[in-house]
């Protein structure tokens, strides 16, 4: 592993029209396996190169197991992302497999195709709220945002009230002070099981009550998990996403005229925007080669999604938002994660964005930002990487 010094800590700073942070580019085109400074102010091995990050998420010598005394952290303070073993991201390999086994019927193919009627009826909701508001108008807040908290909501069977507390539900919020959260998804739960239906969450009451059984805790850490990580990342990449298109009218333009390349566009969407900069800490439990170098037993490692996503080795031109992309070669992004841990959501989260770019390229098709695109900056709550706002009009 190379040693370079100052130390760089976490998050990167984007560079200034958003793109990956210039300290990334340049570990990446060095080939970098560096050090840099978490949140929780210890150091891990940064695997940038998409050879490297692959590995650190697919190689089972990298462990999320990181429940024992001394073990390094993400977050400052107790950080459930690491410490909590009921977190379905944090369970030893074969229990992991078993959970991913018993729930795996609840986010298939077909399930999620499923959710494609009440996705497209709840952003044409939306859409038709934005022509009655007038512009200009701030599509975070009112369509960025409410679509995936909406959908992930009906589908997990929360009604009402809740849907708006969710709003202040996020993965960073959760990992300082969980407990609020999970006395909330514990009450949720028992009155579902006074009142069952057919919802999502009920199919996941039953994989806890079945005989393929979740424990308790798991399946209360997995439903916060869903609503949590459901809404938060989806409503990043779909806010990011459009300004992605918007920024360069014609991406926008040509979306309307050729529905077609929706698709397309999802998949650059997600590599370019990924709402996580990084994956989830892991440990090397013995000495592990790398493309780029070697990581020591012990060390703290994590995959940088941003920088995999944009590896000329792997993308041509791999900076640019292209809409002729080769779709199994644009699939290569590790937005998603990769191998056991592969992002669960992953199905759902393509709907969303895809239904989402189809009603509002047919409904508003002169959508367009209401400000310069350099004025459009991201912030990080230290995981998930959005935009505070983006002006548009139509």
């Amino acid at each position: 592993m190379t040693t370079t010094s100052p130390l760089a800590a976490l998050p990167l700073d984007p560079a200034p029209d958003g793109g990956p942070s210039p300290e990334l580019v340049r570990r990446l085109r060095a080939a970098l396996l560096d050090e840099v400074r978490m949140p929780s102010g210890q150091n891990a091995v940064l695997g940038v190169a998409h050879a490297d990050a692959r590995q650190v998420l697919t190689d089972p010598r990298f462990s999320r197991e990181l429940s024992y005394e001394g073990a390094p952290g993400f977050f400052p303070g107790e950080d459930a992302t690491t410490a909590d073993p009921d977190f379905l991201a944090n369970m030893p390999d074969r229990r992991h497999a078993l959970v991913r086994r018993i729930v795996a019927g609840a986010f298939s193919a077909r399930r999620v195709a499923s959710w494609r009627p009440v996705t497209e009826r709840i952003a044409a909701e939306l859409v038709q709220e934005l022509k009655e508001s007038g512009a200009p108008l701030d599509f975070v807040s009112q369509f960025g945002f409410r679509l995936p908290i909406r959908v992930i909501c009906e589908i997990i069977g929360i009604t009402g009230e809740d849907q708006e507390r969710f709003r202040s539900f996020t993965t960073a919020a959760f990992a300082a002070d969980g407990a609020g959260f999970l006395t909330y998804i514990e009450d949720l739960l028992k009155r579902r099981r006074a009142e069952p239906g057919t919802d999502l969450i009920d199919d996941l009451i039953q994989a806890r009550d079945g005989k393929d059984r979740l424990t308790e805790p798991e399946l209360v850490r997995l439903v916060l998990a869903l609503i949590v990580a459901g809404h938060e990342t989806t409503a990043a990449a779909l806010s990011r996403g459009t300004l992605s298109l918007l920024a360069e009218p014609e991406r926008y333009r040509r979306l309307v005229e050729e529905p077609g390349r929706i698709p397309a566009a999802v998949e650059e969407i997600l590599r370019l925007n990924p709402p996580v900069d990084t994956s989830l800490l892991r440990v090397a439990t013995e000495d592990v080669e790398l493309a780029s170098g070697t990581v020591g037993r012990g060390s703290a490692v994590l995959a940088s999604l941003t920088g995999a996503n944009v590896d000329p080795a792997v993308f041509e031109e791999p900076h640019s938002f292209s809409l002729d992309r080769e779709p199994s070669l644009a699939r290569e992004h590790l937005t998603f994660g990769h191998g056991a841990h592969f992002c669960l959501g992953a199905g759902v989260a393509r709907l969303e964005l895809t239904v989402a770019l189809e009603v509002l390229t047919a409904n508003l098709p002169g959508l367009r930002l209401a400000v310069d695109p350099e004025k459009v900056h991201t912030v990080s709550d230290l995981m998930v990487r959005t935009l505070p706002e983006l002006p548009v009009r139509w």
